[in-house]
């Protein structure tokens, strides 16, 4: 199954380095990809053994995408140059973590696991008695997921980065981690 990458049809700068106007822009046009990632997932989850509930929004189907997404998940070994780089950017204590730590995700798990993050936030918005939506937040620069698509409108002005939810719970899957619930587990707490 052709299972296409989500690809804006304009230049794409790293979050960080855009300004206000093309933070924007990608925003509009993200948001407007959304039904259509979730499709794409959908038909995918569906023609490959998904089980339990269709992608119905519920909580509950979290846990039948996670686990379906668990049987997916490939990895690739990360090239001695990544590893250098990310040494680069790693305090000394946490250098070991780094150079034992070899794998990565493959592009097509990438892919799968960020319109998971696409459906897990639309599941968040469609199930959460605050008035969540998507936003992006333009300042201040240092924050990690500036410019970024996220979620917005939580108590206390708390945004949620539903890719980085995803990512790290998919690094602890391929650290042995995982948890069939975790995605089902996080919901919970977001809901409350």
């Amino acid at each position: 199954m052709d299972y296409s990458l989500m690809d804006p049809p304009f230049e794409v700068k790293p979050f960080e380095k855009m300004s206000a106007k093309e933070a924007k822009k990608h925003f509009k046009w993200y948001v407007l990809e959304v039904p259509n990632r979730i499709n794409l997932l959908s038909v995918l989850f569906t023609a490959t053994g998904g089980k339990g509930n269709l992608l119905d929004f519920s909580p509950m189907s979290l846990i039948s995408l996670w686990q379906w997404f668990l049987t997916h998940i490939k990895t690739t070994v990360k090239t001695k140059e990544e590893i250098d780089n990310e040494l680069q950017n790693t305090p000394d204590w946490l250098k070991e973590e780094v150079r034992s730590n070899n794998k990565k995700l493959s592009l097509g798990s990438t892919t799968l696991a960020m319109d998971i993050a696409i459906y897990f936030a639309e599941t968040i918005i469609k199930n959460c008695d605050m008035k969540v939506k998507w936003g992006y937040i333009t300042k201040p620069k240092s924050l990690e997921y500036v410019n970024s698509p996220v979620l917005v409108g939580f108590k206390y002005n708390m945004e949620l980065n539903p890719r980085a939810v995803v990512y790290n719970l998919t690094l602890d899957v391929i650290d042995g981690k995982g948890s069939k619930e975790a995605l089902f587990q996080v919901s919970i707490q977001c809901l409350a």
